[in-house]
Order: C-alpha cells, then sequence, then structure tokens
C-alpha cells in the first residue's frame, strides 16, 4: 500500500469503485474501453473515438486493434521498458476477448473489471496479468504534452 501512495498520479483514486456494466459509456457505470474514454477526458483532455459501431459487444473489441494497425492511427507502440502515465495497455482475456486499461506509473494500471465487478487498480506484473499482454500504445497528444513538460 506505501508503494501506491508513493508513486500513482494523484487523479487515480477518485476512478476507484466505478461500476462495470456491458457497453455502457457513462455516467453511472461504463464498458472497459468506456473507462479508458472518460480518463483519457477528463484527465488529458483528449477525446478517444467511442468505437460504439465497430464492435457489439466485448467479444468483438478486437477491433480497437485496428487503430493501432492504421496509418492515420493516433497512437503508437511502445515498449514495456517506456511506458508511463496515461499509455494504454491491451491485454488477452478470458475466451479471447481483449481488455483495455490505462497504465498509471510503471508497475501499476487501472481499469474497469468485469469479474470485480468495479474499477480496480493492479499491478501489471501480477501473475493475472503479465502473460496477458498483448501491447502498450501510447496517444500522441500525450508524448507531445508528456515531452513538452
Amino acid at each position: 500500500m506505501e508503494e501506491r501512495s508513493v508513486s500513482l498520479p494523484a487523479w487515480s483514486s477518485s476512478y476507484i469503485g466505478i461500476p462495470y456494466k456491458p457497453h455502457a459509456r457513462g455516467p453511472d457505470s461504463y464498458d472497459c474501453f468506456g473507462f479508458c474514454r472518460l480518463i483519457y477526458k477528463e484527465e488529458f483532455g483528449i477525446e478517444l473515438p467511442a468505437y460504439d459501431d465497430q464492435y457489439a459487444d466485448e467479444m468483438e473489441i478486437e477491433s480497437t486493434l485496428a487503430i493501432a494497425n492504421d496509418e492515420d492511427t493516433p497512437y503508437f507502440e511502445v515498449s514495456m521498458s517506456e511506458v508511463h502515465e496515461g499509455d494504454l495497455a491491451l491485454f488477452a482475456s478470458i475466451r479471447d476477448v481483449l481488455h483495455i486499461a490505462v497504465i498509471l506509473d510503471k508497475v501499476h494500471f487501472i481499469h474497469l473489471n468485469s469479474h470485480v465487478g468495479t474499477s480496480t487498480i493492479e499491478r501489471i506484473d501480477a501473475p493475472i496479468w503479465r502473460n496477458r499482454i498483448i501491447a502498450i500504445y501510447r496517444h500522441k497528444e500525450i508524448h507531445l504534452s508528456k515531452e513538452d513538460n
């Protein structure tokens, strides 16, 4: 617990305990991508696309991976050694469902966990997550704002 209070962004605690609901985009509940959109808008001032028309359920969230392969995408892949606050982590989950979360620091991420039912902060190197990481992506506007500081 000591580590969290030292290393995590101050804003992260206000997002703990937000309810999960499939396909939800707020304001009372979210799915995992909707939760990332909320954080990006409120904390980074970046409006992520909803992609509502690109996946019918979380089993089809794979379509959001297409953004990383598009030449016009605002995202670029970074290595685990380069991660920083605001990066997006894509995970393989149970039954080939893809999951997305926001990186808080080198070892923690925040996400909306359907199994828990609310948003939580977890370690990226925890046994349940470390072997499920597909990729880490950074939005170019976060990259530019981090470089400017």
